[in-house]
């Protein structure tokens, strides 16, 4: 029974020396971060010098515990021999207690050898403790950072994304801006187009009405050309035809009247006072002699004629240049009025509302007129 009462006191004993460890340690930190403090103010060294004496602080530190477990262990078996003496003389008498208690007291020896591995131990401890709180506040510091870095993240996350969603909004504003612009754009163009179409086709009419106008001017012109050409052929018809017939059958007349001149003039050379109409008396084949050459100058070929049928679609100029006589009989008196000169032709000029005349010009100037105009007439025609 007294045996399990001791037990008991050494483990409350034990107990109380634990604690009074964790006080201490508990002392010892807050002892270290007032050192701490005091360094930062300035009325002790730096960190840095204090840490060159690392190892020294901490044998002392543990030399310090030492010889305070050492003194806790005394109060402890003080404790433990006081409430010995206590339950001793309450159950049995005071000597026998004595004695037992002191057969029971662990030797001085054992004690601090006990104490002193305890002491050893929880230095280790200590140490481990210290480098897992270092290692937790390395770890808190890292998890600050992180969470400081974190939450900058998500501010520049959210300006990012504030960004990305104006960029967003400006972008489709300006697509709208282009589509709106593009639109714009092709309606102008659209109506430009119309535009021109529209003056196109207003020109394009104009030009129709402006050629047909211009048709119809040289219509217009074309048919009083013609009317004048017309009148102008039956006016040179009706002016030189009978004159060219007259000088045909003049020329024919002189033929004849030469050959019976010749034949009177042989009757008379045989016989004087015999005529014509003697011949027949005088022999009996004259007349047939006559009739026979009558047949035979018809039957003469004369190439004036023939020439003047084949330049019947000729101009003036070149029927009056076959007209015109050669060798010794253009010397002849009288000769030059049977050819006339085409600068003495001339056309009467009248006015086209009554027809009266007026004047008369030349044939080869209203000829040079007439086609320098048809020839004018035709270029804008062409064009």
């Amino acid at each position: 029974m007294v045996v399990k009462r001791l037990r008991l006191n050494e483990s409350r004993g034990l107990g109380l020396l634990l604690m009074r460890m964790w006080l201490l340690r508990s002392l010892s930190v807050h002892a270290r971060k007032g050192k701490l403090f005091m360094d930062a103010s300035g009325s002790h060294p730096p960190k840095k010098l204090t840490g060159d004496h690392k190892t020294s602080s901490e044998a002392a530190t543990g030399v310090k515990y030492l010889s305070i477990l050492k003194e806790l262990l005394a109060s402890s078996k003080l404790n433990v021999e006081v409430d010995s003496s206590h339950h001793s003389s309450t159950n049995a008498s005071g000597a026998e207690g004595d004695s037992i208690i002191r057969s029971i007291v662990v030797p001085p020896a054992m004690t601090e050898a006990v104490v002193t591995s305890h002491a050893v131990n929880v230095l280790r401890f200590w140490k481990q403790v210290s480098a897992a709180e270092a290692t937790e506040k390395m770890h808190a510091a890292k998890i600050d950072a992180m969470k400081q870095r974190n939450v900058a993240l998500e501010k520049e996350k959210d300006s990012l994304d504030g960004k990305v969603t104006e960029l967003q909004s400006l972008v489709f504003v300006k697509d709208l801006e282009l589509n709106d612009l593009n639109v714009h754009a092709l309606e102008t163009t659209c109506f430009g187009l119309n535009d021109h179409v529209s003056g196109y086709e207003r020109l394009k009419e104009q030009i129709e009405e402006f050629q047909d106008a211009q048709m119809n001017i040289v219509n217009d012109k074309v048919a009083r050309l013609d009317a004048d050409l017309l009148e102008m052929a039956l006016h040179l018809e009706e002016k030189f035809d009978p004159h060219l017939l007259t000088i045909i059958s003049g020329r024919s007349r002189a033929i004849k009247k030469g050959m019976q001149d010749g034949l009177s003039t042989g009757i008379d050379h045989e016989k004087a006072g015999r005529s014509l109409t003697d011949v027949v008396a005088y022999n009996m084949a004259v007349e047939v002699d006559y009739n026979s050459a009558l047949q035979t100058l018809r039957e003469v070929d004369f190439p004036l004629l023939d020439e003047l049928k084949s330049h019947k679609d000729a101009s003036t100029v070149d029927v009056m240049d076959l007209l015109r006589l050669e060798g010794p009989l253009v010397d002849a008196p009288g000769i030059s009025d049977l050819k006339p000169d085409v600068e003495q032709l001339t056309l009467p000029i009248h006015r086209p509302e009554d027809q009266v005349v007026f004047g008369e010009t030349s044939l080869s100037f209203a000829l040079s007129v007439t086609h320098s105009r048809v020839e004018r007439i035709t270029k804008n025609v062409g064009a």
